[in-house]
């Protein structure tokens, strides 16, 4: 409203995230459909938003439906060296390779703008806190394993009220082999997933193998479509500074 009063044409673009793990992982919680979740949330959005009397936006892209362009965004990541594939099994999918921007040179000479320089963090910086991250989620959640084995209280991946002690230990064993195994899955610490494989709940066919788009090529392949390659604006909340935008 304030641009516009100053007479500057606006186009706001504002998308909606509706392919997530956090959405699988919630509709596996309430035994409902992922796409009646999104579609709760995203009437509760607008609700709110109108009771406070904020303009809409120019469009809402959907994630779902820009699967294609994703899939041609990644591909053309590939096929200028800058993402990889891993395969081991089922798991793993394609990569954004962090180590590929250093030494990149574009046609005016100058070197790409150093990775993390907007958010005004160096790579030490980022892999230190990857590494915390990882080791964080593994911490909160053998805690909370461990909880139930003294506690004999049944938690949500548990089926049993009264979980047996072998299913715990062993719930903690899968924990930490999944943690170790997704460390190992990249190249890279910093290295973040553009397709992830999968033939579980919501996934879609790729040249690389079937799953579903990571949550930051989602984003990128949306904005590139209706803003192009420079915008003036990228908005969102505190939490997504980096490493999402």
């Amino acid at each position: 409203r304030f641009l516009e009063s100053q007479k500057i044409p606006v186009e706001l673009v504002q998308n909606f995230t509706d392919v997530d793990d956090k959405i699988i992982d919630r509709a596996q919680k309430d035994k409902t459909p992922s796409l009646e979740i999104v579609e709760k949330y995203t009437k509760n959005y607008f609700d709110d938003f109108d009771r406070l009397n904020v303009k809409r936006a120019t469009m809402y892209p959907k994630a779902r439906e820009h699967i294609q362009d994703m899939l041609d965004l990644i591909k053309n990541l590939k096929d200028n060296g800058y993402a990889y594939v891993k395969k081991e099994g089922e798991e793993t999918g394609v990569y954004f390779s962090i180590p590929s921007l250093r030494g990149r040179v574009k046609k005016t000479g100058k070197r790409l703008t150093k990775y993390g320089k907007l958010s005004k963090k160096s790579i030490n910086e980022l892999v230190s806190a990857a590494k915390r991250e990882s080791k964080n989620v593994l911490k909160i959640n053998k805690i909370k394993m461990r909880a139930l084995l003294d506690s004999g209280v049944g938690m949500n991946v548990i089926t049993s009220e009264q979980p047996d002690v072998k299913i715990l230990h062993a719930e903690i064993d899968k924990l930490e082999d999944r943690v170790i195994a997704e460390e190992k899955q990249k190249d890279e610490i910093l290295d973040f997933a553009l397709w992830k494989f999968s033939d579980f709940s919501i996934t879609w066919d790729s040249p690389w193998g079937k799953g579903r788009p990571g949550w930051h090529i989602e984003c990128s392949a949306m904005s590139l479509k209706y803003l192009g390659e420079n915008f003036e604006i990228h908005g969102g909340g505190r939490d997504l500074i980096f490493p999402h935008h």
